[in-house]
């Protein structure tokens, strides 16, 4: 997959299909950025992507340097904890090696000291890498694919992680395979990967498009946008089989526990439909355009409408 990064995709990245079409009235929201779905097996994604080391650049640069991306705040502290809470519950955080995938500023790895846990950061940011050295946090600079090149494929390296955590990362990665691959690679044979992201295709609308997708963003800062299918079909591609779930459903957020296999074995999984997809996001279009008529958000403290546009542009922020 690496190979092809800093230019537009030809294939779909999770089942090689080169047929695709765009999501229905996505260009409203996108100031005109299309994203696709993939006609062989229902997946969403953005087709350009710029190199690893490019977008690292630009969150260094845009998102943690003029503060765009801040995470210490009461949402994200919510999320960490409940990540520590699940983890412990069904591995038992006690006595060991998590490895935190876009660890940030070690945020999340300063909350599992407390369970017993010793944490090892990964991250491109050098501002990150600062703060998690004055944290006490051992890391390494730089992204996943430079950590698989440098560090996993050293002929001394071993793998001694015990659990591997994705924090919101998977969706802004530039290939979720190399991410998952590697993954696989840090983990010891009995290893466990832990997911927080969202899920948004095929599941309950729980904000309009409008709040989801009108970002003054490029595209390929979020290239992905996942289903509980599609998000399985990575992880049985990578080597992993999932064991644990939240109740994504009804939550805003999945937790998604998976342990990894021997690359011998074959773990299974399910396609989307593509009509369906496309329907998903034709009612998606439909009930975001009904709330416009009595939606009203008010703007006091958070700042992420410093960015998105579609209601700012149609005078329903206050």
């Amino acid at each position: 997959m690496s190979n092809k990064l800093g230019k537009e995709l030809e294939e779909c990245e999770l089942c090689g299909c080169e047929e695709s079409s765009e999501i229905p009235y996505i260009r409203e929201y996108t100031k005109d950025v299309p994203f696709h779905i993939c006609k062989g097996c229902g997946f969403v994604y953005y087709k350009f992507r710029r190199t690893p080391q490019e977008l690292a650049e630009y969150w260094e640069n845009e998102m943690y340097n003029k503060g765009n991306y801040v995470a210490r705040n009461p949402y994200f502290k919510a999320r960490h904890t409940y990540a520590a809470e699940f983890i412990d519950m069904h591995l038992d955080l006690n006595g060991k090696k998590v490895t935190d995938i876009g660890a940030g500023d070690g945020q999340f790895l300063e909350f599992i000291k407390k369970y017993g846990a010793k944490g090892f950061g990964i991250d491109s940011s050098l501002t990150n890498e600062k703060i998690m050295n004055e944290n006490e946090i051992e890391n390494y600079c730089g992204t996943i694919e430079d950590y698989a090149n440098d560090i996993i494929e050293n002929e001394n390296f071993k793998a001694d992680s015990d659990i591997a955590t994705i924090i919101w990362t998977l969706q802004n990665s530039q290939s979720a395979t190399d991410m998952l691959n590697s993954t696989y690679d840090v983990l010891k044979e009995d290893g466990y990967v832990y997911l927080q992201l969202s899920i948004r295709v095929l599941n309950p609308f729980n904000k309009p498009m409008g709040l989801y997708f009108a970002i003054n963003q490029p595209g390929d800062v979020q290239p992905y946008i996942f289903s509980i299918r599609s998000l399985q079909g990575f992880l049985a591609k990578a080597g992993f089989e999932i064991k644990f779930t939240n109740n994504y459903w009804d939550q805003e957020i999945i937790n998604i526990i998976a342990q990894k296999v021997p690359k011998t074995e074959t773990v299974s999984w399910e396609k989307d439909n593509f009509d369906d997809v496309v329907n998903y996001f034709i009612r998606w279009h439909n009930e975001s355009k009904q709330m416009v008529d009595y939606i009203k958000i008010l703007d006091l403290d958070y700042k992420f409408y410093d960015r998105a546009t579609f209601y700012r542009d149609k005078n329903l922020v206050k």
